[in-house]
């Protein structure tokens, strides 16, 4: 049986900082894919690693930790995994939508 993920993002590299999705949890590694459309991982330590919920995160963290552009690290991400850069967008949208229904429910309830 595989557990899902809590953390399914990952910045990695000493000195250029680096966004990937973690495919695989061990006690002391984690594998990241690096792009959707290839099948090369790269296997870490934990602690060479940090780990986030969301990109967003990922690149907040990356952000405040080197010179990169925002815009630049959302177009990589976009690259190299369009398909869970949409499903997070669209999660996002939902949530948001659900938060803002929930408002205006308990806004009209007396």
């Amino acid at each position: 049986m595989s557990r899902s993920i809590e953390k399914p993002w990952a910045v990695y590299g000493l000195f250029t900082k680096f966004i990937g999705k973690v495919i695989q949890e061990e006690p002391d590694f984690i594998g990241i894919k690096l792009c959707e459309r290839n099948y090369f991982s790269l296997y870490l330590k934990k602690s060479r690693i940090k780990q986030f919920k969301t990109s967003n995160e990922a690149i907040d963290y990356v952000l405040c930790n080197s010179e990169y552009l925002k815009e630049g690290l959302l177009k990589n991400l976009i690259d190299n995994f369009p398909t869970l850069m949409k499903q997070e967008a669209v999660q996002s949208l939902y949530d948001t939508l659900l938060a803002y229904q929930t408002k205006l429910i308990s806004q009209s309830s007396p």
